[in-house]
C-alpha cells in the first residue's frame, strides 16, 4: 500500500499544512500553529504528522507540494522541503497549483466521494469555483476551475493576477463560487455580492496527499510540474529594479 505526503505551504499570512495518506485513506493531518513560520517548523510538522499516522518519514513513497501562487517564502519552503525529501528518500515528487488544491478541497468537502471510483460529471454539473489568494495592493491570484471525473478540478481560465473588478466579472461570467483559505482578506463588498466559502489548510494538504498516492499509478502525470508559480515578481525585486532606474 502506497504512502503519500502532501504539503500546502503558500498561504499569504504564513502557516502550512501537512497530510499523510495511504491509498484512499487520510491517516493524519497537521497545521502549524499561530504565527509559526513554515521555514522554522515545516520539517517538524512533517515528522509529527508521520508519527501521528503511525509511520516514519523514511516510510513515505511519494510526496506532493503546492507550487503557488501565494507567499513567495511559503512556496520556496514547501518546494525545498519536497525536493529535499524526494532526493533524500529517492522517491517521486509532484507539484500542484495551490488554486487547484483549494478547488479540490472544496469539491471533496461537499460530497461523499468514493476515491476508488470516477467522479460522475453529473454530481457537479456547471459548478465553477474561483479560488482566490491575496496578492496585496487590492489584487488577488486566482483562476476559474471546474470539477472533472478525477480528484483534481480542471482549469477553465489560467492563473493570473486579478483586480476586484475582474473577480466580479469572472464570478458573473461563470456563476462561480469564491473559495479561500482565510476570508479575512476579502473586501466586504465581495462577500455581500457573491458566495464565498472557506476551506481548511489541512483539507488542501489532504488533496495533495491523495494525489501524491495516485501519482504512483501515473494517473496524474500531466499534473507533474515542480516549477514555482509566482505569477508576478516579489515586492523586493520590484523595489530593487525601481531603485536601479
Amino acid at each position: 500500500m502506497s504512502l503519500g505526503l502532501g504539503l500546502f505551504a503558500s498561504p499569504a499570512k504564513g502557516g502550512a499544512a501537512v497530510s499523510l495518506a495511504r491509498d484512499n485513506l487520510i491517516l493524519s493531518s497537521m497545521v502549524t500553529k499561530g504565527k509559526e513560520k513554515p521555514s522554522q517548523t515545516l520539517l517538524q510538522i512533517i515528522e509529527q504528522t508521520c508519527k501521528a499516522g503511525g509511520c516514519k518519514i523514511s516510510d513515505i513513497d511519494v510526496i506532493s507540494s503546492d507550487i503557488g501562487p501565494g507567499s513567495f517564502t511559503g512556496i520556496r519552503v514547501g518546494l525545498a522541503s519536497m525536493f529535499g525529501l524526494s532526493k533524500g528518500l529517492n522517491i517521486k515528487s509532484s507539484g500542484i497549483s495551490s488554486l487547484t488544491l483549494m478547488a479540490g478541497a472544496f469539491f471533496l468537502s461537499i460530497s461523499n466521494i468514493d476515491l476508488k471510483q470516477p467522479i460522475s460529471e453529473e454530481e457537479f454539473t456547471d459548478t465553477f469555483i474561483l479560488p482566490l489568494v491575496p496578492a496585496g495592493r487590492d489584487e488577488f491570484f486566482g483562476s476559474v476551475l471546474k470539477s472533472t471525473e478525477n480528484l483534481l478540478p480542471e482549469e477553465v481560465t489560467k492563473p493570473g493576477l486579478l483586480s476586484i473588478d475582474e473577480v466580479f466579472r469572472l464570478c458573473s461570467d461563470y456563476s462561480a463560487l469564491v473559495v479561500v483559505t482565510d476570508s479575512a482578506f476579502l473586501p466586504e463588498l465581495l462577500c455581500r455580492s457573491v458566495k464565498c466559502i472557506t476551506v481548511k489548510l489541512t483539507s488542501c494538504a489532504e488533496v495533495a496527499a491523495l494525489v501524491a498516492v495516485k501519482e504512483i499509478d501515473d494517473k496524474f502525470n500531466k499534473m507533474n510540474t515542480t516549477s514555482p508559480l509566482y505569477i508576478r515578481r516579489s515586492w523586493a525585486e520590484e523595489v530593487k529594479d525601481s531603485n536601479e532606474k
